[in-house]
């Protein structure tokens, strides 16, 4: 009379609901039966009620349950998902969600590609420890112009990787041009770094049907352009 269980779907949220409908259905049930069934029936219609009030008590406990340790459960999943797909140093996306993104994402965007400009003379004069200091402060300011469209990866050492879905070569070019001009100001003196730090960027559209491979080549290919021309400045692949 009930809704089999094994029909149910797994997740926790909608068998509550179902489990409540089920209940409303064998209270419908159980009232078209006392209309009909003569007054000698009622040891069962007592039993129809009891196993109601045990159904809702169940269900109850189930949906505070749900309540209680779906949240804790939320925040354990996000936990997992920033240690397999976070970088560590600058909180930014790594390359395993790189290559998650890339095997999912079909559409059109836009690819920059940025470098800090002599990070490895940062490092060889003023030590690892100042180099990651850069790269955090550096990490900092993309991530104060991320939105929801923007994918931010540390692509390798002090390489970033900026994806933005369906966006045009204008649009990217702006933000870059921010980023870059608020770089420029960094001010590091509390690691004893005395220069300061610009960066430089290769931009190219990835349009639908051109490979992930190539359009990565083109976006190298814009950044070494750019460093060739004297850094701190946008290139873009033609």
């Amino acid at each position: 009379m009930g809704i089999p269980l094994f029909i149910l779907p797994r997740n926790t949220k909608t068998q509550v609901l179902f489990g409540f409908v089920n209940i409303f259905y064998k209270f419908i049930v159980i009232y078209l039966y006392s209309l009909k069934i003569d007054i000698i029936l009622n040891v069962n219609f007592n039993l129809f009620v009891y196993e109601l009030i045990l159904l809702t008590i169940y269900y109850y406990f189930i949906l505070a349950f749900v309540r209680t340790f779906g949240s804790k459960i939320k925040d354990q999943s996000n936990i997992l998902h920033n240690l397999v797909f976070l970088d560590d140093l600058t909180q930014l996306h790594n390359r395993r969600y790189l290559n998650t993104l890339l095997n999912s994402n079909s559409r059109a965007c836009t690819l920059a590609l940025v470098d800090i400009d002599y990070f490895k003379r940062v490092n060889d004069l003023y030590g690892h420890q100042v180099g990651d200091t850069v790269l955090k402060k550096v990490s900092k300011v993309f991530k104060s112009y991320q939105y929801s469209r923007l994918s931010i990866v540390r692509y390798g050492g002090d390489e970033f990787l900026f994806i933005l879905d369906d966006g045009t070569i204008k649009e990217i070019s702006t933000l870059m041009e921010n980023i870059r001009k608020t770089v420029e100001t960094l001010v590091f003196d509390e690691s004893g770094l005395v220069e300061g730090i610009t960066i430089s960027c290769g931009i190219t559209q990835c349009k639908s049907g051109l490979s992930w491979d190539k359009a990565l080549d083109e976006t190298d290919r814009a950044l070494y352009k750019a460093k060739e021309e004297g850094r701190n400045r946008i290139c873009y692949a033609i």
